[in-house]
């Protein structure tokens, strides 16, 4: 018993450390972080004292304090896999994708066999865009915890985010024989469904859901699994319910835009609208499949029909995240249009065509968007770039330079900026 061996001997790490784990283990976070500090003043020479403050102060969401101790474990143990995964996870904690990722690479060199924080590292890969490799690591997961849900809940989402339906119903099938009475399975298979138009599985797996729901039913699952089957009224009712009940405003935002379908369903081209125009308002990232259904019904309604040039950025950042550069360069031109005056609009346009080789066009934009808004030094460091790029050392230089006057804290920049210098010298 860690208390009665701290009784006998309360100056020793080693009973302030078990009591720890065990805290930790009960999700105890400040009676663990209170053990582990402990510990970590008696034995300060210790690692694994460290490592287990790290852990309690990233889940109490004191990140920076994490990073200290796992930072502080790899100093006095630095080819420690168990330390650099644990950092690995901090870094997680701290939107740190890039760093997480060395680090949680360089821990399964060390130790590829820690094969639970595979699922850590797929976190790192799909915020850094990396899907197909994010699927891989919670099947490296699955394969050695195979009664694990975590691994299965993520590696169905990443498979659906992927096209995968077929691959993530399997894994939603397999978290519900492993929790039958949660309802986490049942909702994400009931979403791949609708996906699939298979309304009436849709339609059971919402009901089974909202039966098993302890606080907040999802009426927006069941409401879109009956708009599925044809039973629009019914499915305004459900949507109703869920907006009423919803409390955050990016929840609603979705069940306004579903809502809005079936009001166009019954062609109620009014009441559409506004449910359309209040999901982009309430989350903008709504948008680009909001707005052509924005301007059906207003089309229907005889109203002009006005360039939102908001909306079309958003779209434009949408089309972006899927590769579709020609798609986004359509909107960006539209948002230009709609908004000469948009800086945004401008820098956007000329990041694309530069993505698509239009340098002179680019440049163009740049060019526009510095007139337009001259304190941005992200426009600078692009055209820089641009310039360099085109063999204008000069030009890059003199962009570089104003870019670290507006924004002199960016030391990166000062390194590109000693980069182009020396390519200057060289010539």
């Amino acid at each position: 018993d860690s208390s009665t061996a701290i009784a006998r001997a309360p100056a020793r790490a080693s009973g302030y450390h078990i009591r720890g784990i065990t805290k930790t283990l009960t999700r105890n976070w400040k009676g663990a972080r209170a053990d582990f500090d402990r510990a970590v003043a008696l034995e300060p020479r210790e690692p694994k004292g460290y490592l287990g403050r790290a852990r309690a102060r990233g889940m109490l969401r004191d990140w920076s304090g994490a990073l200290e101790d796992s930072n502080q474990a790899l100093v006095l143990a630095p080819q420690s896999a168990l330390a650099l995964a644990m950092r690995g996870w901090v870094k997680n904690g701290l939107n740190d994708w890039s760093g997480a990722l060395a680090d949680l690479d360089r821990s399964f060199q060390f130790d590829p066999t820690q094969t639970s924080r595979y699922l850590d590292r797929a976190k790192t890969r799909k915020a850094l865009g990396d899907r197909p490799g994010a699927v891989d690591d919670c099947t490296v997961c699955i394969k050695a915890f195979p009664d694990w849900t975590e691994p299965y809940v993520y590696r169905a989402f990443l498979r659906a985010e992927l096209g995968d339906l077929k691959g993530s119903l399997s894994d939603y099938d397999q978290i519900i024989r492993l929790e039958p009475d949660d309802e986490t399975g049942y909702a994400g298979r009931c979403r791949v469904r609708l996906k699939m138009k298979d309304g009436q599985g849709a339609l059971a797996d919402a009901e089974k859901c909202m039966d098993l729901a302890e606080w907040e039913p999802p009426f927006e699952l069941r409401g879109s699994a009956k708009l599925l089957l044809g039973d629009v009224d019914g499915a305004i009712k459900d949507f109703n319910t869920a907006i009423k009940g919803g409390e955050e405003e990016s929840h609603v935002a979705p069940i306004h835009l579903e809502r809005g379908r079936a009001y166009l369903a019954k062609q109620d081209w009014a009441k559409a609208l506004e449910d359309f125009q209040k999901a982009v308002l309430l989350k903008t990232e709504l948008s680009a499949e909001a707005t052509p259904l924005i301007t059906q019904c207003q089309q229907a309604l005889g109203l002009a029909v006005k360039p939102d040039a908001d909306a079309l950025l958003q779209s434009a950042s949408e089309k972006l995240r899927n590769k579709n550069y020609h798609g986004a360069l359509e909107d960006l031109n539209l948002a230009v249009g709609a908004d000469p005056q948009s800086a945004k609009a401008h820098l956007s346009r000329g990041w694309v065509k530069s993505a698509l080789k239009d340098p002179m066009g680019a440049l163009e934009d740049y060019t526009k968007a510095i007139e337009l808004e001259p304190r941005n030094a992200q426009t600078f460091s692009l055209r820089a770039w641009l310039k360099a790029a085109q063999g204008d050392p000069q030009g890059a230089e003199a962009d570089f330079t104003r870019s670290i006057t507006l924004n002199p804290a960016d030391a990166a920049m000062v390194e590109r900026l000693d980069r182009v210098i020396g390519r200057i010298l060289e010539q």
